[in-house]
């Protein structure tokens, strides 16, 4: 047979993996569920940028804010004054109960206090008002140093003269409201733009971020575009870039921005709402609450059943840019929080709790039913009891039993629920690896002198990875459900933090419907989808099936 111009003699030879790809490709269920997956790890990751009490961008004035730390230059003072009036000893004798706070310690303290209220003073000060604040804050770090170099009559009399002075200050820089008689005197403070949602994002937040596209770019390569020409050993490294740039970014995140501490209320919508916030710019994010935070609107059914809460009705007329017309799309609870923005974080916990367990359990089980199989004699009859004594306890009610003792929070529930259902994954691998060391390649490997640990990792786990990838599978979904389970029953996660399975928990009177079906639905579509993806797998790794 004739061949055209450039045609290969023979087509590109393609390795396993290249075969599962394309028969998962033709599977338009695991498509769905793989595009339903990506969809729910998505919005748990950028979470705090869809549903947050915290603006994007934010230029105002906090007078609230600045008023405080006006006050608290005086009273600061007053503090550093009578901390000097006593000795050392005398203070540590009046020290409360359980306070380990030395002498120079104090000191410190107070004066922090006043280099926080002065930084926060200078945010809404014209430039030509700092120098007096500046020289008032050298003064006193003076006064302290005297006192903590046990020079502590000097230091009295300059704290003495720093009363008269932060009293000034007091008086000079008040305030003039735009709200108040103009004639009234007081200085006119400027805005200070802030990004507050963005500093408040951690840097394993940032990780989870970026790291998300890679994946998403990287399922969507595996199995929606043409299948790669390149060779397997060329693919082997593909993870590094992914997980370098996540890593890469988290670390530049946390060394420049960092995390300032999270408040569960909405300070930023009650100070505008009040009026000590007095904004010109201001950019909320599409839902403009935090999952803890409350409103008047009790159990209220969803937007689209009931007339919506009014963005007025929520935070007023000085906040109402900060609030969607759509609210509340889901309901509210019993305490008046958005169903939609606690669901949206609840998939943070259960979908991680779901992920965390199954990597633990995986670790465990492929390491003991490793050893069972590749050594047999004495070690895989110990760890075949092992695993049987494991079994004869009923997993739930092993795991209920664990939780309660040792204390309700998400890191126990992950390492609980993985240490006590890897048995699964170590029957698998064990019949895996006793069926693979008596094949030809382990048997050369042994011959050629290789080590134990480099035929284990690198000749006989490949080989059996693939029904331990359909195992692992299902555990994510059976780790969701444990984790649901308990948050139901109350010992789960703590209040305020929600989980899927608390939020069921939250109502349980059939006129609040929506509260038991919404979280309800999340759940059990999560758990299908992930049995979609663990039975797509298992038949695309079946070679008994036809191609």
């Amino acid at each position: 047979m004739s061949r055209t111009k450039g045609e290969l003699r023979n087509p590109p030879a393609r390795d396993h993996w290249e075969r599962v790809r394309e028969r998962l490709r033709r599977r338009k269920l695991f498509t769905f569920a793989l595009v339903v997956l990506a969809f729910f790890y998505g919005t748990a990751i950028y979470a705090p940028l869809i549903a947050n009490d915290r603006p994007y961008a934010l230029e105002a004035i906090d007078y609230g804010g600045y008023e405080a730390a006006r006050k608290k230059i005086y009273i600061a003072t007053l503090g550093l004054d009578n901390v000097l009036e006593k000795t050392p000893s005398q203070y540590m004798e009046g020290r409360t109960t359980g306070s380990t706070q030395s002498y120079g310690d104090a000191l410190w303290s107070e004066h922090q206090a006043l280099v926080n209220a002065v930084a926060t003073m200078k945010r809404y000060l014209p430039e030509e008002d700092h120098p007096p604040l500046t020289d008032f804050v050298d003064d006193v770090a003076r006064a302290v140093e005297l006192g903590v170099d046990e020079r502590r009559q000097e230091a009295s009399r300059l704290v003495f003269e720093l009363r008269a002075d932060a009293k000034e200050l007091r008086t000079r820089y008040r305030a003039a409201r735009p709200d108040q008689d103009p004639s009234t005197s007081g200085v006119l403070l400027r805005p200070d733009r802030s990004y507050p949602l963005f500093a408040s994002l951690t840097a394993v937040e940032v990780f989870f971020m970026v790291l998300w596209w890679f994946v998403v770019l990287s399922l969507g390569r595996s199995f929606f575009a043409r299948p790669s020409k390149r060779i397997r050993p060329a693919r082997r490294w593909g993870w590094v870039l992914p997980l370098g740039t996540s890593l890469l970014c988290g670390a530049v995140w946390w060394m420049s921005i960092g995390a300032d501490e999270t408040s569960y209320y909405p300070e930023y919508k009650s100070g505008l709402a009040e009026g000590d916030l007095v904004a010109q710019f201001v950019v909320f994010p599409p839902i403009a609450m935090g999952f803890a935070e409350t409103s008047t609107e009790l159990n209220h059914p969803p937007s689209w059943h009931a007339s919506p809460v009014t963005a007025e009705e929520e935070v007023g007329s000085a906040g109402s840019r900060g609030n969607s017309h759509f609210r509340p799309l889901l309901g509210t609870d019993g305490l008046g929080r958005d169903l939609l923005v606690r669901s949206i974080y609840g998939a943070r916990i259960s979908l991680s709790v779901g992920l965390v367990s199954t990597a633990i359990l995986a670790v465990i089980g492929v390491l003991a039913g490793a050893l069972a199989g590749y050594f047999g004699g004495r070690v895989d009859l110990l760890i075949s009891r092992l695993i049987e004594v494991v079994i004869c306890f009923p997993v739930f009610f092993l795991i209920l039993g664990v939780v309660v003792f040792v204390g309700q929070s998400l890191l126990t529930i992950m390492i609980v629920v993985g240490l006590f259902r890897w048995t699964g994954i170590a029957r698998l691998t064990r019949a895996e690896f006793l069926r693979l060391k008596e094949l030809d390649f382990v048997v050369a490997a042994k011959a050629l002198g290789l080590s134990t640990p480099r035929i284990l990792l690198r000749h006989m786990l490949p080989n059996a990875i693939s029904p331990l990838l359909v195992a692992a599978t299902f555990s994510v979904a059976a780790g969701l459900s444990i984790e649901s389970a308990l948050s139901f029953l109350g010992f789960g996660v703590r209040e305020p933090i929600p989980s899927w399975g608390g939020l069921v928990r939250s109502s349980l009177n059939p006129a609040h419907w929506w509260i038991q079906v919404f979280p309800g639905l999340l759940i059990f579509m999560t758990v299908l989808c992930y049995n979609l993806v663990g039975d797509a797998i298992r038949d695309a790794m079946d070679p008994r099936l036809p191609r």
